[in-house]
């Protein structure tokens, strides 16, 4: 699955058009950076990038993640259509996690109006994972794109909530533009 998805021309685009952005993003916050698409009631991170650091705390190439219990699984999942979270919830494998209705649309409201996902890393104490969606040409959701921040002692730090937050937006935004979004003020 992995191979394939990277013969697949809209991976192959997004890929190429995020390498050199998430090399800069995670050079500038001291963490890593990956990016995930949905497939078949999961998430699977195509691109990754380690922290350019001694100590690297990251998401391995081609992992799948959770649809829900995932940052990039709550992106992917609230900024699809209806119609496709329909059929998301469909296709979620046994044994993975199923919310309620309930806690379905007050994640989608959330993570919606936020314009991102930030949330406590449910694999790793202490360490919290903070995403935006990239979208595609036809302002569909392509990918999520995470740093999972672990927070780091002495000189070497890496940035802070807001800034990563900050530059996870612009990246985003970046990657987006590269696909033929374009955003519109509100």
């Amino acid at each position: 699955m992995f191979e394939l998805s990277h013969k697949n021309p809209p991976i192959k685009k997004l890929t190429s058009a995020s390498s050199d952005i998430i090399k800069e993003l995670s050079a500038d916050l001291k963490q890593s950076c990956h990016i995930a698409v949905y497939y078949s009631g999961k998430g699977h991170v195509v691109a990754q990038q380690d922290a350019p650091t001694d100590v690297v705390f990251s998401v391995r190439l081609g992992v799948e993640v959770k649809l829900f219990g995932s940052c990039s699984g709550h992106i992917l999942f609230a900024f699809s259509t209806e119609t496709e979270r329909e059929q998301m919830l469909k296709d979620i494998p046994k044994g993975h996690p199923r919310p309620s209705r309930s806690e379905i649309e007050e994640l989608v409201q959330r993570v919606t109006a936020q314009g991102y996902e930030s949330m406590a890393s449910l694999r790793t104490a202490n360490a919290f994972d903070f995403g935006f969606p990239i979208f595609d040409h036809t302002g569909s959701v392509a990918a999520s794109i995470v740093v999972p921040f672990l927070p780091r002692i002495g000189e070497d730090m890496a940035a802070d909530e807001d800034t990563i937050i900050d530059q996870l937006r612009i990246a985003s935004s970046k990657i987006s533009s590269s696909l033929g979004f374009e955003q519109t003020e509100s």
